[in-house]
This record gives structure tokens, C-alpha cells and sequence, in this order.
């Protein structure tokens, strides 16, 4: 993909199940790889980072409570987007939380059996200078094939 504008959004729905604020920040990285185009969407995997240094957006809400979404946008010759439920609670499996804090303006998610989509981890942080980060891993294991 050539010349292609990334952006990696997330939003937190607050506690009371309104909704959060949408943080948009320029994707850094965009990496997906699709050895059967066309052919077999479970082969995919896609790895998204964005990064904003003196950032003025803040981390609103809190996930490990009520959950969040991913938004994926790419601009170029072929524009797409695409929301990623993030839901809080248990992974059946292990026990563990899907969602954790990961101290001060830090948030970390992991679904590593893809139980709630194909987005097995991201995490979000907002450093004290003001650098807003956030990476994402998805597989396309629990795709439909083409």
C-alpha cells in the first residue's frame, strides 16, 4: 500500500454505559500480511501502532470496567475502516481478565484465543510528557474465508 494514512483510534465506555471520548492518534505502523489474498481471510495477520508526541488527548474512562473498541481507518487508493469490540470481563479459558490496568494512564488488552474477535492485544498509554502510544495485534484465525 502506497502513500497510505493510518490512523488507530480507541474508545472507553465509561462505567455508566455512556460513551467514553474517542482518541485518534497517526498510525506509526501499518503491517498486514495476507499470503492467500482473496482466497483465505484466516491467514491474515495485521500489526497497527500509533504514536503522538506532545499529544493533548487524555485516556477517558476506564476499560477494565466497561470495555472499548479499536477503530483501524486507512486513506490511500483504497480507503477501509474497521471497529473492533473490545468488551471487559474473564477469558473463559484462563481466568483472566481480558482488560488490565497497567498503572497510571496505561490500559492493556489480551484475548491470545481470539474468543472475542480477532484482536489479541492492544495496549494504550499516555505517558507523563504527553506521548499517546498505541499498538494492536490481530489474526485473522477467526475469519470467514473468501
Amino acid at each position: 500500500m502506497r502513500h497510505a494514512l493510518v490512523v488507530i483510534a480507541a474508545a472507553f465506555l465509561a462505567a455508566s454505559r455512556t460513551r467514553g471520548a474517542d482518541q485518534t492518534v497517526l498510525g506509526k505502523e501499518f503491517l498486514l500480511k495476507d499470503p492467500k489474498p482473496g482466497i483465505d481471510a484466516t491467514k491474515r495477520k495485521l500489526v497497527a501502532q500509533g504514536k503522538e508526541s506532545a499529544s493533548s488527548d487524555q485516556i477517558v474512562g476506564d476499560p477494565t470496567v466497561a470495555g472499548g473498541s479499536l477503530t483501524v481507518i486507512v486513506t490511500g487508493a483504497t480507503s477501509a475502516n474497521q471497529v473492533f469490540v473490545l468488551p471487559q470481563g474473564t477469558d473463559p479459558s484462563s481466568g483472566k481478565p481480558f482488560w488490565t490496568a497497567k498503572g497510571s494512564g496505561s490500559f492493556s488488552y489480551k484475548d491470545a484465543k481470539e474468543t472475542n474477535g480477532p484482536v489479541q492485544s492492544v495496549q494504550i498509554k499516555r505517558s507523563k510528557s504527553g506521548t499517546f502510544q498505541i499498538k494492536a495485534v490481530g489474526l485473522g484465525r477467526t475469519a470467514r474465508s473468501t
